[in-house]
């Protein structure tokens, strides 16, 4: 049944090959990732740590997950002074959490709090402890006032971590994302994609450069005006991204960019093309949200809102079995956008979603907000800002006459 309701879901998602396990390793195998608490701590001071890490390695299989998570309960019960245990201990029932519905989903987000809550006794400090419990928060219920302000301060901080990874090994690499800033203008756009291009030619065995032709072709399909344009680019992006998940299966900018690419080459070509692509597009979109939520919060929660707001009720009930309800895709969103104000696209989510639930008022808030913000105060996303600016305008005109 889950398998169906994802294919279901991602077919409907209008926003690639199946998953994914690694070797088995000592320790896990890494991402590359701005974000310094996605990769965390290993231990080797107790043979259990090896065969927790091989497991974990191969997470993609709900069963290994689990014997995972009990070989992590072990070690936290028998070494309580450990950080590390509590810490893989919180990160295993996070991800537990993702994948369960209904009361198991708040139970498991439940162990994961508590969890982290004894690793934050070891450790105040814990930036590990601190993402992966406001992560599990928002899977069960909303913030506390005190937790929201201690997450934007937190978030503020490492505002750099929703960028992709730039090597400083390169000079090319400041000249390509000088191009990059200036993308809102096509020549731009053009000039940066040919420079990641010689990138990946020198560094041909690293990820980082499929990584940024993923996103910078990608990027072209939003300032191109003909279907077919919009198609060619999105198809180019995925191919970079097939590239850059044969390297890091579980990386999460490419799982993420990757679904996304997939999702508008079936927008801008066939009905067809969404069957096609649907499986990979769910499981992509779960590998992201699991790895790191920095992407969900503020990436998959406004693609969902998006989605129900513009197929409906079908999308709402799939949604609701494969773990993902009405609360929590609201909350969610509602979450980024406070989050991050300055990024734009969340409000217009919200937007699109309240006109579906003819909330209408609260709809024009949403859209007024975004076409009233300065789309240069988040400079690195300044580009996207002024696209959904326009969308903004033109619905806010469909819909209130403006």
């Amino acid at each position: 049944m889950r398998f169906l309701c994802l294919t279901f879901l991602a077919l409907i998602l209008i926003s690639g090959p199946g998953l994914i396990s690694s070797a088995q390793a000592v320790c896990p195998q890494p991402v590359t990732n701005t974000n310094p608490f996605v990769n965390l701590p290993c231990l080797t001071d107790d043979p259990r740590w090896a065969k927790a890490f091989s497991l974990w390695d191969k997470r993609a299989d709900d069963d290994e997950l689990m014997a995972a998570v009990r070989i992590f309960e072990s070690l936290a019960k028998d070494k309580p002074d450990c950080l590390e245990a509590h810490l893989w201990l919180e990160r295993s029932y996070y991800m537990a959490a993702v994948r369960a519905r209904g009361q198991k989903k708040e139970e498991w987000a439940k162990k994961a709090v508590a969890e982290a809550d004894r690793a934050l006794k070891l450790d105040p400090d814990s930036g590990f402890a601190r993402q992966w419990r406001w992560s599990a928060i928002i899977l069960s219920r909303q913030f506390t006032e005190k937790e929201f302000h201690e997450i934007r301060d937190f978030s503020a901080k490492y505002a750099h971590l929703r960028e992709l990874p730039v090597p400083e090994d390169d000079p090319l690499w400041a000249k390509a994302l000088i191009h990059w800033d200036a993308r809102y203008r096509y020549e731009e756009g053009i000039k940066a994609i040919a420079v990641f291009e010689k990138l990946e030619k020198s560094y041909p065995d690293r990820i980082e450069p499929k990584l940024w032709l993923l996103r910078s072709n990608y990027w072209m399909h939003y300032i191109e005006s003909e279907e077919k344009d919009k198609a060619r680019w999105c198809k180019i992006a995925t191919e970079w991204g097939h590239k850059a998940l044969e390297m890091e299966p579980r990386n999460p900018a490419a799982n993420y960019l990757t679904a996304s690419a997939l999702g508008q080459y079936g927008t801008h070509t066939s009905f067809l093309n969404y069957v096609r692509h649907s499986l990979e597009i769910a499981q992509r979109l779960t590998v992201t949200m699991e790895e790191d939520p920095n992407y969900y919060y503020g990436g998959i929660s406004q693609y969902l809102a998006l989605a129900i707001a513009r197929a409906g009720t079908v999308v709402e009930k799939t949604l609701a079995i494969v773990g993902f309800d009405m609360d929590l895709i609201l909350r969610s969103t509602i979450f980024a956008s406070k989050r991050e104000p300055r990024y734009l696209r969340n409000f217009y989510a919200l937007g699109e979603l309240y006109i579906k639930q003819g909330r209408m008022s609260e709809a024009r808030e949403m859209l007024e907000i975004v076409i009233n913000s300065d789309p240069a105060e988040l400079w690195q996303m300044e580009p996207e800002n002024r696209i959904v600016q326009k969308l903004a305008k033109k619905l806010l005109n469909e819909q209130f006459n403006d």
